[in-house]
């Protein structure tokens, strides 16, 4: 149930991101992007109803994870942060689409960078 997002290589001011695991329940196809602070990183995932799906940043290099903060909540489930871990749950019984975005604040050397994941949850039987 766990998706590992590694944030691999550093050019310059920029960072590629990759999404290195997924599984069956919490899905979806695997990512690379290049970011900056302020920069939105789209992802889908996909889950079951009634069944909760959790997603790791996981740091690499000098990165250092200072924060994370839900900035949209859910429109049809329920979704938390703990560190560099976010777990969503869809409400009971709901099957369809659902968004919410996560702002972390992380510090890499001297540079402190805000990125947001913008995730589309598909919650399909």
């Amino acid at each position: 149930m766990q998706i590992l997002l590694a944030f691999c290589v550093a050019v310059g001011t920029a960072f590629f991101a990759t999404c290195v695991h997924a599984n069956e329940v919490c899905g979806g196809p695997s990512y690379s992007h290049v970011f900056c602070s302020r920069c939105l990183l789209p992802m889908t995932k996909l889950t079951k109803p009634d069944t909760p799906c959790t997603l790791h940043l996981r740091m690499g290099g000098t990165r250092v994870f200072i924060a994370s903060s839900v900035a949209r909540k859910a429109e049809h489930g329920v979704v938390g942060v703990n560190g560099p871990t976010v777990a969503y749950s869809p409400a009971k019984g709901f099957t369809g689409t659902d968004h919410f975005r996560i702002e972390y604040a992380l510090k890499d050397e001297e540079k402190a960078l805000v990125i947001y994941w913008d995730v589309t949850m598909i919650v399909a039987p």
